[in-house]
């Protein structure tokens, strides 16, 4: 009996192992794929090794569940999958000059090299990299759909995102640059397109139009180890440039520390220094800054702002979230900058009113020192699976010293403000449900606190002309309830809440000519609002709209009290699964600023001074949009086409007049109507004959307005083009390229006539070897008023000794222009500046990576 039981297991052993798996293999097109490798994998080692036939098909004779089946061939991307089930299976390979096609969402599934799972994409990372990456930013230039601006911004199919995540983690919020710019890409397995963020657990799926965010996802070996690079680079001309990054990115303790020093024009901070809390702070409630009533800032060109920028920065930041359980965790934000900046410019400027015209001429230089450091601490608690917490606390201090001297209509001036700048923010948020689901409610509170000193003084010819205080302190405190409730295709979210904005000034002015009494004012809004939003989709339309209601308390001279309805209002008919048409409509009411607002004139410049309308003026802006949009983030082509209209009923106009060198401007009421519209039109487009992208953007926009002249209102019209075009290539080889061309036209039609265009040319072009690299930048300016080119060349030459190594040269205006000159027409003046230039330099760095 015992030998029957044995045979018939062993003939059952048989059998089972005698199950094989049938394959296919074809291409995109349908066409079957001969000597295609193909092996069976278990746990790592190779099972079986075979070649498809000549129409395609393959047989494995021993698979088991659990194994994995490994596509391989010389002029395709390979891909693997893991047996679920033994039945028989086809695969489609893609072509490797052609592998944007695999983003198409029915084709996806069949491969781990990019998977589409709802309203996630995820790319495997090394598909992407060919050795000359040097950060994140470079890797994601290359991901399907993304593109990254010079600023470091991220967009996905031209849009924002939210945030870039690391294993889930956000670390950064919107100041998301200094990770994708400090983080190696060899780190990283996935990289995840994330096409319906919310970062709030229990309001995914309840937003009123999608948010876009990338989640990084680590490679094992990096996930417990202390990580980084340390680059630094000097030349003789005492130039340097000093860049760290340190991170631990652990699970439960996730830590990340990046510093960049350089005098040598790179402004790679770019935080608003005043007030970047609103970067790292959860935007449920809204946050308006104060406006300063003097301000000296520099006037950087359109052209690349390193060229002009004499400084000498320091930024640190210092970045950690700890998870103390799989439910709360604490994120702790610091930053620190020092800079100072050297300005050289020299203007003209022509002021046109009536038959007269006011020239002023100055040579300017200035020295500005800035200093800032924003803390915000962070807690996030999930109670359960129906609430959750989010609390932010954030403080942020700092200072900003201009001095200048100036030949001003020669006449030597001194000038000198200090800026002083105390932020403090604390906000609230509790999410929960209910016992439906369907149903999410809020409760949100804001506290916030703002003050800002001035000291402003200017000296002519060693005599004291002015000396002007200025104190300004803004409250704001609001609290907010919203219910969102989604069922099927519906979603509507209604909003109730109260806000409570107080602005005071005190400034005292002593002036040569003049002394004014010291003056305190006051600005006071009280708002309780309702807002209803309401989405309704299907497969074919979306429509939806907001109907918000406010009633506002405003104190100032006096007290007035205001009613406004602000509705709007879109429609979406998709035409197929990629195309559609949107039309949206909105109307909203506005107020000026507590600046545009103050009785008494003071001074906004050196030779500039302004009186406020000295009450609350309000207008209704209107806004009618229609856009048709071919193609979306899973297509090779898209295409994107509108106009838009827009009528503001009223505005503010500038009554100018001169005395003494000096511009008195006083802010009138117009009660005119003004109108503008615009068309714009957007190609993305890859071109597979040259295995190249194109890109084209345009925009047509003219407006009519009015401006006051000799105590007369009299029309203007504005009319603009911006034409943007860039053609870059995605070989696998040594070389590649990026063409670009932009063209700017502006036309301003009023008392006098004047146009004028520009055109940009860039043509980038990158060599990777082994080991070295090449990237040069040959840059062409045109102006047609000033009827002047100039050129710019760059390089950057690099060489990876190893891993651990690399060296590299920098050069930067290798063709050494000194001046660079600008005229730009405005409705009532025109205004030449010269500016000057970085000289050329050559930047020896050394890098170092662990």
């Amino acid at each position: 009996m015992g030998k029957i039981i044995q045979l018939l297991f062993l003939l059952f052993t048989v059998i089972v192992q005698a199950q094989t798996i049938n394959g296919k293999v074809e291409d995109d097109t349908g066409n079957t794929l001969a000597n295609v490798s193909v092996f069976l994998l278990r746990d790592g080692a190779i099972v079986e090794n075979k070649k498809t036939t000549k129409d395609g098909n393959f047989n494995l004779d021993s698979p088991k569940i659990g194994d994995v089946i490994k596509l391989s061939s010389l002029d395709y991307n390979s891909i693997e999958q893991e047996i679920e089930k033994i039945e028989d299976l086809s695969f489609v390979l893609y072509g490797i000059d052609n592998f944007d096609d695999i983003i198409n969402l029915k084709a996806v599934k069949l491969t781990n090299k990019v998977v589409v799972k709802k309203d996630t994409i995820s790319y495997k990372a090394d598909q992407f990299l060919i050795g000359n990456e040097n950060s994140t930013e470079d890797l994601l230039k290359k991901i399907p759909g993304v593109t990254v601006e010079d600023d470091g911004k991220v967009k996905i199919q031209g849009k924002e995102i939210e945030r870039i995540m690391v294993d889930g983690d956000d670390l950064l919020r919107k100041n998301y640059k200094f990770l994708s710019r400090g983080l190696t890409p060899k780190a990283i397995e996935n990289v995840e397109l994330h096409l319906n963020d919310e970062e709030n657990s229990l309001l995914r799926g309840m937003n009123s139009e999608n948010k876009y965010a990338i989640n990084l996802k680590l490679k094992e070996e990096f996930k417990n180890v202390l990580f980084g690079d340390i680059e630094a680079g000097y030349n003789f001309d005492k130039r340097y440039r000093v860049n760290t990054s340190l991170m631990s990115l652990k699970q439960k303790n996730k830590t990340y520390f990046t510093s960049f020093m350089n005098n040598i024009g790179e402004d790679i901070s770019q935080v608003n220094y005043m007030g970047n809390l609103n970067e790292l702070m959860y935007s449920n409630l809204s946050h308006e800054s104060i406006f300063p009533l003097v301000s000296l800032s520099n006037s950087f060109t359109s052209v690349d702002k390193e060229k002009f920028n004499f400084n000498n920065n320091q930024f640190f930041s210092f970045n950690n979230i700890y998870r103390f359980n799989p439910k709360t965790t604490l994120k702790f934000n610091s930053q620190l900058m020092f800079d100072k900046i050297n300005f050289d410019q020299q203007t003209i400027q022509k002021y046109f009113i009536g038959d007269s015209t006011q020239v002023f001429t100055d040579q300017y230089k200035s020295v500005t020192k800035v200093f800032n450091a924003t803390n915000v601490l962070e807690l996030k608690s999930d109670f359960d699976k129906k609430s959750n917490y989010q609390g932010f606390l954030g403080v942020s201090v700092g200072n900003n010293n201009i001095h200048t001297n100036q030949l001003f209509n020669d006449v030597i001036t001194k000038q000198q403000l200090k800026n002083s700048d105390i932020n403090f923010q604390q906000k609230n948020i509790y999410t929960f449900k209910l016992k439906n689901d369907s149903i999410v409610n809020s409760i949100s509170t804001l506290f916030s606190y703002q003050k800002q000193p001035q000291d402003f003084l200017i000296d002519k010819e060693n005599i004291r002309f002015v000396d002007q205080n200025n104190d300004i302190k803004k409250f704001s405190h609001a609290l907010q309830y919203q219910n969102r409730f989604k069922r099927n295709q519906v979603l509507n979210v209604f909003t109730t809440g109260y806000k409570y904005n107080n602005e005071q000034l005190f400034s005292d002015i002593q002036s040569k000519n003049w002394n004014l009494d010291d003056t305190a004012l006051k600005f006071i809004i009280n708002d309780i609002y309702l807002s209803n939003y309401f989405t309704y989709e299907n497969k074919k339309i979306k429509l939806g709209g907001n109907l918000n209601l406010s009633y506002k308390n405003f104190k100032y001279s006096e007290s007035k009290n205001n009613l406004s309805f602000n509705p709007n209002a879109f429609i979406k008919y998709n035409l197929n699964s990629s195309d559609n048409l949107q039309l949206s409509l909105s109307s909203k009411l506005d107020h000026v600023n507590f600046n545009e607002m103050i009785n008494f004139y003071n001074y906004s410049s050196i030779n500039s001074l302004q009186k406020g309308v000295d009450d609350l003026f309000i207008n209704r802006n209107n806004n009618v949009g229609l856009s048709y949009n071919i193609g979306d983030y899973t297509s090779l082509a898209s295409f994107n086409f509108g106009i838009n209209y827009n009528i503001t009923d009223g505005s503010l106009v500038n009554d100018l007049s001169f005395q003494n060198d000096l511009i008195f401007n006083r802010l009138l009421i117009n009660n005119k109507s003004s109108q503008s519209i615009s068309f714009f039109g957007n190609i993305d487009y890859y071109i597979k004959p040259i295995k190249s992208s194109i890109k084209f953007k345009s925009l047509y926009s003219s407006s009519k307005g009015y401006f006051l002249n000799n105590n007369t209102l009299e029309r203007y019209q504005n009319q603009r083009i911006n034409i943007d075009l860039n053609l870059a290539s995605g070989f696998r080889g040594i070389f590649n390229y990026k063409l670009s061309n932009q063209f700017y036209y502006n036309s301003i039609n009023s008392f006098y006539m004047n146009s004028d265009y520009r055109i940009n040319t860039k043509l980038e072009t990158f060599l990777n070897f082994d080991k070295i690299s090449l990237n040069s930048i040959i840059n062409r300016n045109y102006l047609s008023n000033v009827r002047k080119d100039i050129y710019f060349f760059d390089a950057d030459l690099k060489y990876n000794y190893n891993d651990k190594f690399q060296f590299s040269l920098k050069g930067r205006n290798l063709m050494n222009e000194k001046k660079y000159s600008v005229l730009q027409y405005n409705i009532t003046n025109e205004i030449t500046s010269v500016y000057n230039i970085n000289s050329r330099y050559i930047l020896l760095s050394m890098k170092y990576k662990f």
